[in-house]
């Protein structure tokens, strides 16, 4: 072997006819030479992982700047590339000195036959975590038995359902970041369609999350599909259409409504302005259009239109109950006549000049000759329940850590704090142990009869399994209208196993299958309260916008708004000093949609400043607590006992007809008095009134 400085030789024998070649070619060495003096051992590769399947490594490299990394492990003989999308959203803006040989999962994936890894994902965070006691060993010394293997994570992806197919029962997705369809059958679609055959209006257009997994034959299949909320991308230019066929003329509303034209619509930026004459062009959202005009897919612009004014919280002008008053391509645009109510017989202004006959007429015969009688805002067919989850603080304890991450109350970190306490601990996570060791003596408070260690996380678990227990109870009380709403960091792709866990640890309670309807928008970065609380109010205002049939609505939120008290802090200019204050904001995003809606909202906020025995302050997530509990149990059924209320009070109305006629009519029959009969007992004969005459 020749060896040169700086380089190393290497030999190859070629043939070309009778003559030998001796070729030598000088490199350059890469790294250190190992103890013997040769080139660096290669990195020993294990099985290459399928397509789709979990591996482990640790991140070597990450480039803020550029936003890409890479990962080193035993499954590929080079580093596995990863983009920063890849990683948690709060991992996305760190430098690389947090990163450094962080453990990591990832699914492994290849793009043009180099490896990539993707759902990138710390395999322990165990920042502010006490150390846990060594694995013990079994009697006779045999060793205990090893940790069952990871669960398979699964691949999500985000994407747009292309087509449905009603009679075969299947359809297609594009997923954002790939180009091959993913094929899905009916029974993969949300919850909120089953119950009857979805139609493909419900399902065609709709951003969706859903689970990847690739069939034998190398197709892609999605599965445990849920509706996203907000647009789609923006697809490909619509093809040229013929012109619109006219639209169904609308009366216009009363109030103060202006003309004209929308210049703008940006579907994929989800806005749009209106032009108007002798003013500033109006600003208006999706929101504001008739659901079956936002469905038609036609272009927008040039459309002539009426729509009320109104300001945003900002004081900018802005669109709202937007109405097509004509169409285009046709003759031109006219305003359509106003109704006109249709004139009584004169024979009835009798009946409506007399009062007692009027009530008695609407009471009983009200459905066939008098205006429907006036019913109950509240009735089992059109009332609907939306309740809100948050996860952290709300099915589990966390204490807020000054400006670290906050501590998960778990028993393994609070029996060692406890055991530490009684030593007299003093190092460096000497403030961790004197919070978790006040806090699990504790009191809870209010009927929980018991202090916080009732409420620890347990054998590993992330939940408490009481605090699931009454979230499910919850559920069931709020009735069959009832729509969960994943509002939690959980809702992200990343955390999709947690949220499986806690779907099936739900359905165990329920007694039936269970899955989050659908989750808040997934665009919004939420480092605040307000944040967390605008993102909600967001869900209701789209919500009652898409649901015009909803005539009232109970909301139920339960949140701890990242352990933060409601102490004045500040939303669109609105300060939310107590829980009133954030229901009154849910109340009014809910009614900006829908201003004719009942809407009845209620927090439950699960925070508490904890000042122990000893003079500890400390800010907890107190989890969804007993007493919050029973104050989300009396909202629901206060809302039954007035439904209730209405029933009965409709019934003594009822009840009260026939001694009503009994008086005036006393031959009358007085389960169905006749219709003559009650006239007759307020008109007078006619030869009286000749006489009078």
């Amino acid at each position: 072997m020749l060896r040169i400085s700086g380089t190393k030789a290497v030999f190859a024998y070629l043939r070309c006819g009778r003559l030998r070649i001796l070729v030598w070619q000088a490199m350059k060495r890469d790294g250190p030479e190992d103890e013997h003096g040769g080139p660096p051992q290669k990195r020993p590769r294990g099985r290459s992982p399928g397509r789709g399947e979990t591996a482990f490594g640790r991140i070597v490299n990450w480039y803020p700047v550029k936003k890409y990394g890479f990962i080193q492990s035993n499954v590929a003989a080079k580093d596995v590339f990863f983009p920063r999308q890849a990683l948690p959203p709060e991992l996305q803006e760190v430098e690389f000195e947090r990163l450094k040989g962080m453990e990591v999962s990832f699914i492994f994936t290849e793009n043009e036959g180099k490896p990539r890894a993707e759902a990138v994902t710390p395999v322990s965070q165990r920042q502010n975590r006490l150390p846990t006691p060594p694995r013990r060993r079994e009697r006779e010394g045999r060793p205990m038995e090893a940790p069952p293997p990871q669960e398979r994570l699964p691949v999500v992806k985000i994407g747009v359902i292309r087509s449905y197919d009603t009679k075969k029962g299947f359809g297609f997705i594009k997923p954002d970041d790939m180009q091959e369809d993913a094929f899905y059958l009916r029974s993969e679609l949300p919850p909120e369609l089953a119950g009857g055959e979805p139609r493909r209006e419900q399902v065609v257009d709709k951003r969706v999350e859903f689970e990847v997994r690739v069939m034998p034959d190398g197709k892609v299949r999605a599965e445990r599909i849920v509706f996203l909320w907000g647009p789609g991308p923006p697809g490909p230019p619509p093809a040229p259409m013929a012109p619109m066929a006219p639209m169904a003329p609308m009366a216009p509303l009363p109030g103060p409504f202006r003309e004209g034209r929308i210049r703008n619509f940006y579907p994929s930026k989800g806005y749009g302005f209106i032009e108007v004459p002798m003013g500033p062009d109006v600003f208006f959202l999706p929101s504001a259009l008739p659901k079956d005009l936002l469905d038609s897919r036609q272009p927008l612009e040039g459309l002539e239109i009426s729509f009320e004014p109104s300001t945003s919280e900002e004081g900018k002008p802005r669109a709202r109950n937007i109405r097509p008053i004509g169409h285009r391509g046709g003759p031109p645009n006219q305003r359509p006549p106003p109704r006109m109510p249709i004139p009584a017989p004169p024979a009835m202004h009798f009946f409506y000049s007399n009062p007692a006959l009027s009530q008695c007429l609407h009471w009983k015969f009200g459905s066939k000759f008098m205006a429907p009688a006036p019913t109950s805002p509240i009735t089992r067919a059109s009332v609907d329940t939306i309740i809100f989850v948050d996860v952290d603080g709300v099915l589990n304890v966390g204490i807020q850590d000054d400006d670290k991450p906050p501590l998960l109350f778990r028993d393994e970190d609070v029996y060692t704090a406890l055991r530490l306490a009684k030593k007299g601990y003093n190092g460096p996570e000497a403030s961790c142990v004197e919070k978790l060791s006040a806090l699990a003596e504790h009191q809870v408070g209010f009927k929980e009869n018991g202090t916080y260690d009732k409420l620890m996380t347990r054998n590993g678990a992330e939940l408490t399994d009481l605090l699931v227990q009454r979230l499910a109870k919850l559920i069931a009380l709020a009735g069959p209208n009832t729509k969960v709403v994943l509002s939690s960091s959980w809702r992200r792709p990343h955390h999709r196993t947690r949220r499986r866990q806690l779907e099936e640890s739900l359905a165990q309670h329920l007694g039936k299958s269970f899955r989050f309807h659908s989750v808040t928008a997934l665009y919004r970065e939420e480092k605040t309260a307000a944040d967390r609380l605008e993102t909600v109010g967001d869900y209701l205002a789209e919500f009652c916008h898409r649901r015009d049939d909803v005539t009232s609505l109970r909301v139920v939120m339960l949140e701890d708004f990242f352990i933060t008290p409601l102490d004045g802090w500040k939303l669109k200019g609105r300060a939310i000093k107590n829980p009133s204050d954030a229901e009154r904001y849910l109340d009014s995003r809910a009614r900006s949609m829908s201003p004719a809606l009942s809407v009845h909202s209620k927090l439950c906020h699960c925070y508490d400043h904890v000042k122990t025995s000893s003079g500890l302050r400390m800010q907890v997530g107190t989890g969804f607590t007993q007493q919050l509990f029973e104050e989300a149990s009396a909202f629901l059924d206060r809302e039954k006992q007035e439904e209730s209320a209405e029933t009965n009070q409709g019934e003594q109305e009822q009840n009260f007809l026939p001694s009503l006629v009994q008086r005036v009519v006393p031959e009358a029959k007085v389960e169905e008095p006749s219709i003559m009969q009650i006239i007759s007992a307020f008109v007078p004969p006619v030869s009286s009134m000749v006489r009078a005459f």
